[in-house]
């Protein structure tokens, strides 16, 4: 009899462009031989998300979350932790970046900035619990939009399609989220976590690298 494949549920609130970012973190659990589900959450109503974490019995539940969905994303964990106290929980997203001792304190992992190289530690098992700081920018996986499709054939129909070519942006608008540094969460950051950061990204790098993809990495 095979071992059946370890399993992770990927989740974001509803739009109706398709979740690009969840895409292709699901590529990257495929590739690392993961079974993947998707469950994108219409008006903050998260009582279908606990039916197909009834249904699906994920091994890791991964949310994308931004300020304004935090509060609820986080009641949900703190119920799936009483019910699925074995089920481990995975912030990522901007708020999860801003403010990741806050977020630590409702997840198992939090995710900051690209997740790439974070989630995959994770799923094997060789990253701590806490908070995981960015590590150097990856090669995309390829994204995983057959499974995603399948849950969500509204998607599927729709004629926008995206693909992600790069992440950051080589500009410094004072105003933009992509500009931030280290410097301008100093305040959310423990000790540790800051010299991390200021270790692997300088003090004037930025928290959301410039990431830019090649044309072959995009159209292969």
């Amino acid at each position: 009899m095979s071992q059946m494949n370890p399993r992770i549920l990927l989740c974001a609130s509803y739009s109706v462009i398709e979740p690009l970012g969840l895409l292709y973190l699901a590529g990257l659990a495929r590739n690392e031989r993961y079974d993947r589900s998707f469950f994108l959450v219409k008006n903050h109503d998260f009582e279908s998300f606990f039916d197909e974490v009834d249904n699906f019995r994920p091994d890791f539940v991964g949310f994308n979350v931004y300020t304004g969905n935090h509060n609820q994303v986080y009641a949900a964990f703190r119920r799936l932790k009483k019910s699925y106290p074995h089920i481990k929980t995975i912030v990522g997203g901007p708020h999860a970046t801003y403010f990741p001792v806050n977020a630590a304190q409702h997840a198992d992992f939090v995710v900051m900035s690209e997740g790439f190289s974070a989630l995959r530690g994770i799923l094997r098992g060789t990253v701590a619990s806490g908070i995981v700081p960015p590590g150097p920018s990856e090669s995309f996986p390829h994204p995983d939009r057959g499974t995603f499709y399948r849950q969500y054939p509204e998607h599927a129909k729709s004629k926008i399609k995206s693909v992600i070519t790069m992440t950051g942006c080589p500009y410094t608008c004072t105003y933009c989220y992509n500009s931030s540094t280290p410097s301008d969460i100093k305040d959310n950051l423990t000790p540790d976590i800051a010299t991390q950061l200021a270790t692997f990204l300088s003090k004037n790098g930025r928290l959301f690298p410039n990431n830019i993809r090649s044309f072959d990495a995009v159209t292969r």
